[in-house]
């Protein structure tokens, strides 16, 4: 899945999964000669985490679209911030 700049998204990152937002898109599918073998890295993106003021260096493989747990299922929130459908869900759990 490729993801654009300002995308809000979820990064595997130190054993969990994080929210944060897409910042830039770094180069990918360079090849790298390791061992006498060609490996082709994935598209990387850069990512802060929210609530962190450091950029990560992610690939695509450690990125999903964000998703919560509504009624014991998961579902998407989509890659353009879905705030709405989040904060309903979050306020409908308090009262």
């Amino acid at each position: 899945m490729r993801f654009k700049i300002g995308d809000k998204v979820e990064v595997f990152y130190q054993y969990s999964w994080k929210v944060g937002a897409i910042f830039d898109i770094l180069g990918g599918q360079k090849e790298i000669k390791r061992n006498r073998k060609h490996q082709t890295l994935q598209e990387r993106y850069l990512v802060r985490l929210f609530g962190c003021s450091e950029d990560l260096v992610i690939d695509s493989s450690n990125i999903r679209m964000r998703r919560t747990c509504h009624d014991g299922k998961w579902i998407l929130m989509g890659k353009v911030c879905s705030c709405f459908l989040f904060i309903r869900y979050i306020f409908a759990r308090r009262f």
